[in-house]
């Protein structure tokens, strides 16, 4: 089956985001590098490293539509910040994390996803809908 190619937004303020799909790492720092992209099925994959050890948390984004403004679905507005891979608090996910293994997490929990990783360490996951 063929990969659907995303769309790209038009606005530098979100190219960042669109890069890590919504993810973000936090406390942020110039040596870490963080990219996301799509799975088919709608999982994400996510790649973290740091050059330095690095203690903190990959946050992800939620269902802003829903939670904030309270609108059944996630309609085209001006000046709007897309949703990519949102995580919803009573969903559960399974998270395969490489290096180690694979873990059921509520998505409350998923929202601030602990991470400590050595210098020069990095760490893949693929996170799917349970």
């Amino acid at each position: 089956m063929a990969r659907r190619r995303q769309q790209r937004p038009h606005h530098s303020d979100v190219d960042p985001l669109w890069k890590t799909q919504g993810v973000t790492a936090s406390p942020w720092r110039d040596d870490i590098r963080l990219g996301a992209v799509r799975e088919d099925g709608g999982g994400v994959r996510i790649y973290v490293a740091s050059k330095y050890r690095w203690r903190g948390m990959l946050r992800f984004d939620r269902k802003r539509h829903k939670e904030w403004f309270h609108m059944p679905l996630d309609y085209a507005r001006i000046n709007q910040f897309p949703e990519w891979f949102a995580v919803e608090d009573e969903k559960r996910y399974r998270v395969f994390r490489r290096p180690g293994g694979q873990q059921i997490v509520e998505g409350r929990d998923l929202r601030r996803l602990e991470v400590d990783l050595p210098a020069n360490g990095e760490l893949r996951l693929t996170i799917k809908l349970e």
